[in-house]
């Protein structure tokens, strides 16, 4: 009980729990204040930034330790949910698992199979390439026989014809000899029924008299003025007479005659498709 002259309430206590807790307030600031002077003036520590790195490399320990935590937890889970499934909705995914591992052990034999038959088929295709490359080489080297054989043939044709027009105009042409006792060099003149040619044999193009009249006086006239440059004691005369010159051939050689008194001479007749030049 209180007693009259005392408060009713009494605050002593309270002071006294302020008044401790100030001081020890005091003195855990004066505390601090000398730690922090004393962490400024001391030297660098080494093994500052060593304590820090390990400081991080435990705080990411311990992420990865609560991130492990919840994986085995998912999986605690997982694993409480398949042992609380049906014994034979496992058994019925173990079946199905089964068949399609069957069928997939199916489907692999069968491209096994299709592998080797492409193979076998590509060595077929391979092989039949080479032979047809090999047909083809002997193909190409046939044809360029063929080809040189052609351009043989051809070659050959080419002088066959070139015999067989030089044999032409071998048997359409006349041959011209005097004899060795003749010193003489040859005239000749052949006659037709249009013209006349005089000229060495050997000698380029004859002179040619063609006939513009009907009657062949004109033309014989005219084939004298030529031959009178020529001399009688340095050329043998040659007539030669085709068919169509028949009419004039007489007139012809009475006139050289009157032109040339002393000359010596020949005639000979050939056919109408026969030439001396």
């Amino acid at each position: 009980m209180f007693k009259d002259s005392e408060p009713p309430i009494s605050l002593f206590s309270f002071q006294d729990i302020i008044t401790s807790l100030t001081g020890i307030m005091i003195f855990f600031l004066l505390v601090l204040a000398i730690s922090l002077f004393e962490t400024k003036e001391a030297p660098a520590n080494p093994y500052r930034e060593e304590l820090k790195t390990s400081r991080e490399t435990l705080a990411l320990l311990k992420r990865q330790i609560k991130e492990y935590r919840l994986d085995v937890q998912t999986y605690h889970r997982r694993l409480q949910e398949n042992f609380r499934a049906d014994a034979a909705s496992l058994k019925m995914e173990l079946f199905s698992l089964q068949e399609k591992l069957k069928c997939a052990r199916e489907q692999l034999d069968q491209e096994k199979k299709a592998l080797l038959e492409g193979q076998k088929l590509w060595e077929a295709i391979a092989s039949q390439s080479r032979k047809n490359a090999a047909a083809e080489e002997k193909l190409c080297e046939r044809e360029k026989n063929d080809l040189k054989q052609q351009a043989r043939i051809a070659s050959l044709k080419e002088q066959n014809r070139q015999n067989r027009e030089e044999i032409l105009r071998r048997r359409k042409t006349v041959n011209v000899f005097v004899a060795g006792s003749v010193d003489k060099k040859p005239l000749i003149i052949q006659c037709s029924g249009e013209k006349i040619q005089i000229g060495e044999r050997g000698a380029g193009k004859p002179l040619c008299i063609v006939r513009h009249a009907p009657e062949a006086a004109t033309m014989v006239a005219a084939a004298m003025e030529r031959l009178a440059p020529y001399s009688q004691q340095e050329y043998f005369f040659i007539f030669i007479f085709k068919p169509s010159s028949a009419r004039y051939a007489n007139y012809l050689r009475t006139r050289a005659r009157w032109l040339f008194p002393k000359m010596e001479c020949g005639y000979e007749p050939i056919l109408e498709s026969e030439e001396c030049f």
